[in-house]
C-alpha cells in the first residue's frame, strides 16, 4: 500500500503530463464547442425549394422524395417542365432546378450552404449509384439512405432517428475524438513507468531495481496506480463534456466504461511497450506518442468528421487497427444504433492489443541486464 501511494504519488506530480491527458482535452474541447456548439443550430433551416425535371431517372427521383418526406424534410420539390423550372429559378421561387436525368444534373444561379447540399445530394447519388446500380434498381432506397448519410455529414438539417434514440450529429465526432486523444494519452503514464523502472535510465529506477521487491510487482502496482489516475481524469473529462457542454453519450453507460476501460488498458500498455522496446531518448519516445496518438485521431476524425468514412471505402480493416477508430466507433455504436456486438467486438480488440503489448513488453524487461548500478 505504501509503494502505491508513493507511485500514484510521483504520477500526479509529473504536471506535464496532467496537462496533456486533462486539460489540454478540455481546453479542445471547449474549442470544438465554441466553432461547432452553434451549427447545429445553423442547420434547422427552411427546407430548400427546388424545382425537378423528371427526364426518365426514376431512382434519383425516389431520392429527392425520400428527402422531401415529413422524417427528413430537407427539399420541397416542384416538379415541372423544363421551360417553367428555368423561369421560376429567374423569378427567384425556387433556390435550384434538379434535372432527373440518366446523370443528375443541378443548376442555379445562388450561392451559400444551401448550394453546397444540394451538390453534395447530387455527387453523393453518383458515387453510389455507379457501384450499387442493380440492386437499387430492386431497393431504390438502399441509394437514398447512402445520399442521406453523406449529406448528413456535412452538417445539413437531416435529423433522422436513430435505433439508439438520439438524432444523427456529425459534430459528436470531434467530441468522441477528444475522449479517444484523452485515453491515448495515458500512454505517457505507461512511458514514465518504464523509465522509472530501468536502471540505464533514471535515478529513481536504479533504487528499485537494487530494492528487494520483485521487479513485476513493482510493475503491476504502477499500472494500477496509472489506471486509477487515468479513470480519475477520464471522469472529469466525461463530467465536464456531459455536464458543461452538453455531450451526449447515449444511454448505455456499462459499454462506456467497457470501451474507457479496454482503451486504457490499450494505452497504458502502448506507452510500457514503447518505454521498454525503444532505446530512444524519453523526449523522443514522448514525441512519437504524442504525434502517433494526435495521427490515430486525425484519422479518427478529429480534423474532418467525415474521414472514417472515407477510410471505410478504402479499407474497412483500418478502423480495427486504428486505436482512436476502435475507440470513437464504439461511441458511434451507442448513440447511434441497437446492435451493440461491434462495440463488444472493438473492446475485445483493444483488450487483446493491450495484453500482447504487456506481454512483449515483459519478456524485454526480463531480459535486461545491467553490468553495474
Amino acid at each position: 500500500m505504501h509503494l502505491f501511494k508513493y507511485r500514484f504519488l510521483v504520477f500526479t506530480r509529473n504536471k506535464s503530463f496532467l496537462f496533456w491527458t486533462l486539460l489540454f482535452p478540455i481546453a479542445l474541447s471547449l474549442l470544438f464547442h465554441f466553432a461547432f456548439g452553434g451549427l447545429m443550430e445553423a442547420e434547422k433551416l427552411d427546407p430548400i425549394e427546388v424545382a425537378v425535371v423528371d427526364k426518365g431517372n426514376e431512382t434519383f427521383k425516389s431520392v429527392l422524395d425520400t428527402l422531401a418526406d415529413e422524417e427528413n424534410n430537407l427539399l420541397i420539390l416542384h416538379e415541372t417542365s423544363e421551360k417553367e423550372a428555368n423561369r421560376m429559378l429567374e423569378d427567384n421561387e425556387v433556390y435550384a432546378i434538379f434535372i432527373c436525368d440518366s446523370k443528375p444534373e443541378l443548376l442555379s444561379i445562388n450561392k451559400g450552404m444551401n448550394l453546397s447540399v444540394l451538390k453534395q445530394i447530387a455527387n453523393s447519388y453518383i458515387q453510389v449509384e455507379s457501384t450499387v446500380t442493380q440492386l437499387a434498381k430492386k431497393d431504390p432506397t438502399m441509394i437514398s439512405e447512402q445520399v442521406i448519410q453523406d449529406v448528413s455529414s456535412m452538417h445539413t438539417n437531416v435529423k433522422e432517428k436513430t435505433a439508439a434514440g438520439g438524432s444523427k450529429d456529425p459534430v459528436m465526432q470531434y467530441f468522441y475524438t477528444v475522449i479517444a486523444m484523452t485515453i491515448l494519452y495515458g500512454s505517457f503514464y505507461g512511458l514514465q513507468s518504464m523509465k522509472d523502472s530501468q536502471a540505464n535510465q533514471s535515478d529513481r529506477a536504479v533504487r528499485v531495481n537494487v530494492a528487494p521487491t520483485n521487479k513485476l510487482k513493482v510493475v503491476c502496482i504502477d499500472f494500477l496506480a496509472m489506471f486509477i489516475l487515468l479513470s480519475i481524469e477520464l471522469c472529469i473529462a466525461y463530467a465536464f463534456l456531459i455536464f458543461v457542454l452538453g455531450i451526449d453519450f447515449g444511454n448505455q453507460m456499462g459499454l462506456l466504461v467497457l470501451t474507457s476501460v479496454s482503451g486504457m488498458l490499450m494505452s497504458l500498455a502502448l506507452g510500457i511497450f514503447v518505454g521498454s522496446v525503444s532505446k530512444l531518448r524519453e523526449n523522443t519516445n514522448m514525441t512519437i506518442l504524442s504525434m502517433g496518438s494526435l495521427f490515430s485521431c486525425f484519422l479518427a476524425g478529429m480534423m474532418i468528421n467525415t474521414m472514417p468514412y472515407m477510410l471505410e471505402q478504402i479499407s474497412p480493416l483500418i478502423k480495427y487497427i486504428n486505436p482512436a477508430s476502435l475507440i470513437t466507433n464504439s461511441f458511434n455504436m451507442m448513440y447511434y444504433y441497437s446492435d451493440m456486438q461491434p462495440v463488444y467486438i472493438n473492446a475485445c480488440v483493444m483488450i487483446g492489443i493491450g495484453v500482447v503489448l504487456l506481454v512483449i513488453s515483459y519478456q524485454v524487461l526480463r531480459r535486461k541486464t545491467y553490468a553495474s548500478l
